[in-house]
């Protein structure tokens, strides 16, 4: 799995690594029996902890000088063995998520095993029965000492659950359920959820209590057409006279077969129109779409228009607008979810944009109030906004 996931972030262009706490146990001994595997062996047990140390150090000398994404490759499969990743990680001022992979079907086990460790280098000119029986031992010592991740104990930690090499999946969704969480606190009667059609904006809404759930296409993300899933970076190397065209006037420039900023604020004027009408309503959508809405709920006219690109609209942060008779009140709640910086600044027209600019997709909340109608407006980020 890991050299699958690296292989393709540097096939997109994302510099990526493999630290296999496996190669670092090897170097420091030879012996792969299964007995090596034991906790009740403590010389053994120390070895793979300094083995996994080891590999923790150059991880972190890799990702503070020219690497992007990290992958610690290792079973860590008691809650002491993570909590000592994620603290050397906090540490160090990475972002981090934990994948574990979960498999309960033997026959798929039994051929994982035959087509991988089999072959692993702890089993290099083994009998292949041998090697198939030692390692079944050796997943008998792992499940002996194994805490699973736990939604309830936790829940502050990142993580991914893949179930049988993929059958289905399970996502810690840190923000939804702090969003909402601050929904609940809000204590508002009849409450709506609008969201995109984008599958990420509709995950976070199943999980606010609502009355009512809707599902607009006028909230998807900015069409950036053949642009689309491309960092400003690729942008740059690719279309360089689209991208500077675009950061002369990103208002009005509309991506080959997709969309400008103008073109969004058309799509959008039914939304805005029916929301004028409603009482209590979460917007779930995107970084592009929440700058329109707070350029129109905030007043700002068409002779600023090329401003709007550039609010600044940070991720997992509320936005809570209260119109009044004479202006737009606006509230920002940041919610405590760690999150990179997506946002780029009006470029001088000529400056090359910063070196890395790859940038996951995210969500972040905005929270509109129109008189006693509430938006909450959830943007998912994405790469050329």
């Amino acid at each position: 799995m890991s050299r699958r996931l690296t292989r393709y972030l540097n096939w997109i262009g994302i510099n990526t690594r493999v630290f296999n706490v496996g190669d670092y146990r090897r170097r420091a001994t030879c012996i792969n029996s299964h007995d090596f595997f034991d906790d009740t062996n403590t010389e053994a047990a120390n070895i793979r902890m300094k083995a996994a140390q080891d590999a923790l150090c150059d991880l972190t000398e890799w990702l503070e000088n020219d690497g992007e994404i990290a992958v610690f490759d290792a079973t860590n499969t008691t809650r002491k063995r993570r909590e000592m990743i994620y603290e050397h990680c906090q540490k160090h001022k990475f972002k981090v998520i934990f994948v574990e992979s979960i498999c309960d079907n033997q026959d798929v086990i039994q051929a994982s095993i035959l087509e991988v460790k089999v072959n692993s280098p702890d089993y290099i000119g083994v009998d292949k029965d041998f090697a198939l029986q030692d390692f079944l031992k050796r997943i008998e010592h792992y499940a002996a000492r194994y805490e699973p991740i736990d939604d309830d104990i936790d829940k502050e930690l990142p993580y991914i659950k893949i179930f049988n090499q993929g059958q289905r999946y399970l996502a810690n969704r840190i923000f939804a359920q702090k969003l909402g969480k601050f929904m609940e606190n809000e204590g508002l009667d009849d409450l709506k959820v609008w969201t995109s059609h984008m599958r990420r904006t509709i995950e976070t809404g199943e999980l606010i209590k609502c009355s009512r759930l809707d599902h607009w296409k006028a909230l998807d993300e900015l069409d950036a057409g053949v642009c689309e899933g491309m960092t400003y970076e690729e942008i740059q190397k690719k279309y360089p006279f689209d991208f500077a065209r675009r950061d002369m006037d990103k208002f009005h420039y509309r991506y080959p077969m997709g969309e400008s900023y103008e073109d969004l604020v058309a799509r959008l004027e039914p939304v805005i129109m029916e929301l004028e009408r409603q009482h209590h309503v979460l917007v779930i959508c995107h970084q592009a779409v929440a700058r329109c809405l707070l350029a129109y709920f905030t007043e700002m006219d068409k002779g600023r228009s090329f401003e709007l690109p550039y609010i600044r609209v940070p991720l997992h942060t509320v936005f809570k607008l209260t119109p009044t008779a004479y202006r737009c009140i606006v509230e920002t709640v940041k919610l405590d979810v760690d999150a990179v910086d997506t946002h780029r600044d009006k470029p001088v027209v000529g400056r090359p944009p910063p070196a890395k600019l790859h940038q996951p997709i995210q969500s972040s909340a905005c929270c509109f109030s129109i008189g006693w109608f509430r938006v909450v407006h959830v943007c998912g980020s994405s790469r050329c906004r």
